[in-house]
């Protein structure tokens, strides 16, 4: 939620590198993404939406009021978000940082 990091590029140049995946960002920044890859895909979401769609879904008050809460949510993802996963087989979630690392690993 909220501004695009400098580590967004990482995740971009990836993509492009990694056709065979595709990417689903969820965030509240509206800003044009410049030179997107066709695999990262961009859902608009305000946390408030992502809040009470999870009260909804998961029957009592979540405790979401930062963005950064949203990781202690990782392994309801599947449930939910069901929208974005319906039409795949296999699914993950991950953060930049293990991405990051990942490529540093790749790039030694």
């Amino acid at each position: 939620m909220g501004n695009f990091l400098g580590i967004f590029r990482i995740l971009y140049i990836l993509a492009l590198l990694t056709q065979l995946l595709i990417f689903y960002i969820i965030t509240d920044n509206k800003n044009k993404i410049d030179n997107k890859p066709q695999n990262v895909k961009i859902i608009y979401k305000r946390l408030d939406e992502i809040k009470a769609s999870a009260f909804q879904k998961l029957g009592f008050k979540v405790n979401i009021d930062y963005p950064y809460k949203l990781c202690d949510f990782k392994p309801a993802y599947g449930f939910l978000f069901p929208e974005i996963i319906k039409d795949y087989d296999f699914w993950t979630q991950s953060d930049l940082d293990i991405i990051v690392s990942w490529l540093e690993k790749k790039s030694k």
